[in-house]
C-alpha cells in the first residue's frame, strides 16, 4: 500500500537487523501486469484449500450468511486499492473457536474466530483486524516467509522477519482504517482487548504462531498519528446487530475450552442485545452448573434451564438440560415430556438409548 510506506518506515526503525528477505512485490503494484504464479505460490494456496476443506469436514466453519455478507463490506471498505486478476480475491470465514484473533492465508482467505468477534467491541476494531490480514495477503507474506525460510536456517532471522511483517500489516490496517473512515485509535484498544489471549495456549492448530501483541500495541501507541481533526466512526450498534447471533457459538465454544470468564462475558452480552434469547439462557445455566458450588441443583442453574425451555422450546439441548434436572428430582412426571420431547427434536441423539431406558422403553 503506498500511501502506507511513511508509517511503515517508523514501525520496522526497531525491527533487528537481518538478511534481506526474498524480493516479492505486493499484488497493489502489479495491477495492469503480466503476472505469472510460480509453482511455490501455487502450493501455498492449495496448502490453503485443503485447510479450508479439514476445517469444514470438522464443523468448525461457520454458515451465517447476513454475518459472512457484513464482514465481506468490512474488508471491501479497507481493500480500496486494485489488484491483477491473477491474484487471489481477499475473503473472510468464521471458525468456531475461543481464540481471540484472526489468520490469513497465502490465497486470500482470512479466518476469524468467534472468540474475537465477541470481544471486539465495534466495527472499528474489526477494521483493524481485518486491516491487518489484508495486509498481509496484499503484501504475499505467507510467499516471502516460505522462501525466506529457505535461505535461513536460524529462528532469531524467521522470528525477526515475522515481526517485521507484522509491523508492516498494523501500519496497512491503520492507514486503511483512515481511509475507509474509522477511527485508527481502535487498532491498539481492540489489540488491547486480545491481548490475554496470550497467556493461554492457542486452541485451534492454525493460530499457534501469532505472536507479539503486547509489543505491537506499544509501538501503535507510541507512534499513532493524530486523526487530524476528522469525524472518525467506530459503528458500535452496527456491529452489534451484526454479531449478535454468533455471541452464542462463540460463549460455547468457550465454555467448551474451559474459558469460562470468556464465556460469562458473551451470555451477558448476548442477553444484554437480546433479552429473550432462549440460548442465552441455557448457556447462562450451563455457565452456572459449571461455576456455582451446588452444579445442577443451583437454583440460578434450575431458573435459566426454565427460562430457555420456555424462550425456545424447540432448542434440544435446553430441553434435554431441564428434563435431566426435573430427573435428579425424581419427578418424573415433569421429566418425561421433556426427554419426550428431546428425542423428537434431536431424532439421531447419541444418548436415544440411554434415555428410552430411563423412560422405562426398549431401545433395539
Amino acid at each position: 500500500m503506498q500511501r502506507a510506506v511513511a508509517v511503515i518506515v517508523w514501525m520496522l526503525a526497531a525491527c533487528a537487523t537481518r538478511p534481506p528477505a526474498p524480493a516479492v512485490p505486493p499484488w497493489t503494484a502489479l495491477t495492469g501486469t503480466a503476472v505469472s504464479i510460480d509453482a511455490d505460490e501455487r502450493a501455498l494456496w492449495d496448502k490453503a484449500e485443503d485447510q479450508h476443506a479439514k476445517l469444514a469436514q470438522k464443523n468448525l466453519l461457520v454458515t451465517d450468511p447476513a454475518l459472512a455478507a457484513y464482514l465481506q463490506s468490512v474488508l471491501a471498505a479497507l481493500q480500496v486499492e486494485p489488484i491483477p486478476a491473477e491474484a487471489p480475491r481477499p475473503a473472510v470465514y468464521v471458525i468456531r473457536s475461543s481464540d481471540r484473533t484472526a489468520i490469513s492465508f497465502a490465497n486470500g482467505e482470512i479466518l476469524i474466530t468467534t472468540g474475537a468477534l465477541a470481544v471486539i467491541q465495534n466495527e472499528a476494531q474489526l477494521a483493524g483486524m481485518l486491516g491487518h490480514e489484508l495486509g498481509h495477503v496484499l503484501a504475499r507474506h505467507a510467499l516471502i516467509d516460505a522462501r525466506f525460510a529457505k535461505t535461513s536456517r536460524s529462528t532469531v532471522e524467521r522470528m525477526q522477519l515475522a515481526r517485521e511483517h507484522e509491523a508492516y500489516a498494523d501500519a496497512y490496517a491503520v492507514q486503511a482504517m483512515s481511509g475507509a473512515g474509522y477511527d485508527p485509535h481502535e487498532m491498539p484498544r481492540m489489540l488491547q482487548l486480545i491481548a490475554s489471549n496470550e497467556t493461554e495456549a492457542p486452541q485451534m492448530e492454525p493460530f499457534r504462531s501469532h505472536p507479539f501483541t503486547r509489543e505491537r500495541i506499544q509501538t501503535l501507541t507510541e507512534h499513532m498519528a493524530d486523526a487530524h481533526g476528522q469525524a472518525l466512526r467506530t459503528d458500535a450498534e452496527r456491529y452489534d446487530h451484526a454479531i449478535v447471533d454468533v455471541l452464542s457459538v462463540a460463549a460455547q465454544a468457550e465454555l467448551d475450552a474451559g474459558l469460562l470468564d470468556h464465556a460469562n462475558a458473551s451470555i451477558a452480552r448476548l442477553l444484554a442485545l437480546r433479552p429473550e434469547s432462549g440460548r442465552g439462557y441455557y448457556l447462562k445455566g450451563e455457565y452456572a452448573r459449571l461455576t456455582e458450588r451446588e452444579g445442577r441443583r443451583s437454583p440460578t442453574v434450575r431458573d435459566a434451564y426454565k427460562r430457555a425451555v420456555e424462550l425456545a422450546p424447540d432448542d434440544p439441548e435446553a430441553v434435554r438440560a431441564l428434563g435431566f434436572l426435573y430427573r435428579d428430582d425424581g419427578d418424573l412426571a415433569a421429566a418425561t415430556p421433556l426427554l419426550d420431547r428431546y428425542l423428537k427434536l434431536a431424532p439421531d441423539a447419541a444418548d436415544r438409548g440411554l434415555i428410552e431406558r430411563y423412560l422405562g422403553r426398549n431401545h433395539p
